[in-house]
């Protein structure tokens, strides 16, 4: 075994002692509450200072929408305001869903008792299920299928704790504030006629008023338990998560002064997968941690993606999804319209090898990823679809491999323009080899990543897009 490979294994070992000491350390495990940010689908702590549309998983109507730092012990919370307009109504839609029945629970506060702002459930046909509100008469209201029934009083800026359990199949619900039941089986207002769709927020006839919305939690949300923004999030104790980041980025930093950077990570990997430390599929999330401490991987950022979306979609970065950082996620709820990212590549490259990992939370939907020629034809092109991924082969579409529900998958494109062919490698497989290109070309311009616009209710992660020709990040 030469210098450079004992060097690398020396450094192997002492990284990986460093994590089982600080996974196994004492202190590791003295997490530190963050003070006034609950536990949520989305509780806002990433969009502090945007408003309106900058906010991208929410879609609204009016002015005056914005996330502010703090408002009575609840940080990074989400503002509807008026301001000097009589009548002037705001409103909030959050995420889209398509499923039948579920419970959404949020955190609600009304800056004054005597005026009126209130919440809407509908169908994905429009129709109004579910219809509550503080009322100015100083109590909250819920329709029960007839009337708007008294609940209970409220006081002004004061949080409530909200959760509705509703089912269209029976078209009832169940209110919970405070963790007290106070509606039990109410009628919907309108039967439905599809799945549930959105949740409005409405201030009504007011000026200078405010009522503020926190910590939105979702049953249908894979990370999410009901109940969870009850409590505070925890953090590492940061002294010691201080401590580890620097002393694995001196080691990693030391590997490759060292040691020539591509050997060095290639070594390292084999070692880990033959001693099934880590699985083929997990590596990247392995390279991540080290490259992360000196280089970083902002992909999303550095790269400057074009988002477009029509209503009923949303497409958001994530600081940190499963290992992954900075992770495109992409909803689409629309039945006629679609979301898609696209990246121009600068310079036009004639041959090379981009890589990709992405997964999807239903396989039978639809989500696509083409590259595009310098006139604006599709050369290359991948679909999730029907469980399975398929490519064009030079006469139709062929499937490659069958998708799992929520599994990543690592994808590489190998392109070459001369011969208008490319490979495909899935999970470091080879399922293609020398296909043909869609549409001739002698540059490939932009990728792109989509879903369908016929279909709708799932949503896709993509993370970790690279490029054999990007000087600034290390390719494997």
């Amino acid at each position: 075994m030469n210098k450079k490979k004992r060097v690398a294994i020396l450094l192997l070992m002492i990284i990986l002692l460093n994590i089982f000491i600080f996974n196994s350390s004492a202190i590791y495990n003295n997490y530190i509450e963050v003070p006034g940010i609950y536990k949520a689908s989305y509780n806002f702590k990433h969009e502090l200072g945007k408003e309106e549309t900058e906010i991208s998983f929410i879609r609204v109507y009016g002015q005056n929408v914005g996330v502010i730092a703090e408002k009575d012990g609840h940080r990074n919370v989400l503002e509807l305001k008026n301001e000097g307009v009589v009548n002037n109504i705001r409103r909030f839609l959050s995420i889209y869903s398509d499923v039948k029945s579920g419970s959404i629970e949020w955190w609600w506060l009304a800056s004054q008792k005597n005026i009126g702002n209130y919440a809407i459930f509908r169908d994905r046909n429009g129709n109004r299920l579910i219809w509550t509100r503080f009322q100015p008469d100083g109590r909250i209201y819920a329709y029960n299928g007839s009337i708007n029934k008294n609940l209970m009083e409220y006081e002004a800026n004061q949080w409530y704790h909200w959760r509705v359990d509703f089912d269209c199949t029976t078209d009832t619900f169940n209110l919970y504030i405070d963790g007290v039941k106070v509606a039990n089986q109410f009628i919907f207002n309108q039967k439905s006629t599809s799945n549930f769709g959105d949740i409005s927020f409405y201030t009504q006839n007011a000026t200078n008023y405010s009522f503020y919305l926190d910590a939105f939690g979702f049953s249908w949300d894979e990370n999410y338990k009901v109940g969870d923004d009850l409590t505070l999030e925890k953090i590492i104790h940061p002294i010691v998560g201080l401590w580890s980041i620097i002393f694995s980025g001196m080691l990693a930093v030391t590997a490759i002064i060292i040691l020539n950077p591509k050997m060095t990570i290639t070594y390292l990997i084999k070692v880990l997968v033959k001693q099934k430390i880590i699985k083929k599929k997990e590596y990247m999330t392995f390279i991540n941690f080290i490259f992360l401490i000196f280089k970083g991987r902002e992909v999303v950022n550095k790269k400057k993606w074009d988002l477009y979306g029509s209503a009923k979609t949303s497409i958001e970065v994530l600081p940190e999804v499963n290992g992954f950082r900075e992770s495109f996620k992409i909803y689409d709820n629309s039945d006629y319209g679609r979301a898609l990212i696209r990246n121009r590549i600068v310079p036009y490259q004639g041959s090379g090898l981009i890589k990709w990992w992405w997964r999807i939370t239903d396989p039978h939907k639809s989500f696509s990823c083409s590259l595009i020629n310098s006139d604006l034809h599709v050369m290359i092109s991948f679909r999730i679809e029907d469980g399975s991924i398929y490519t064009w082969n030079g006469n139709n579409y062929q499937i490659l491999q069958e998708v799992n529900v929520n599994q990543w998958y690592y994808m590489q494109v190998d392109f070459n323009c001369t011969f208008d062919t490319f490979n495909v490698y899935i999970d470091r497989v080879k399922k293609a080899e020398k296909f043909f290109f869609r549409n001739q070309s002698n540059f490939v311009k932009f990728i792109e990543f989509y879903t369908e616009k016929l279909q709708y209710g799932y949503y896709v992660y993509v993370s970790d897009i690279i490029y054999s020709w990007d000087k600034d990040y290390f390719f494997f």
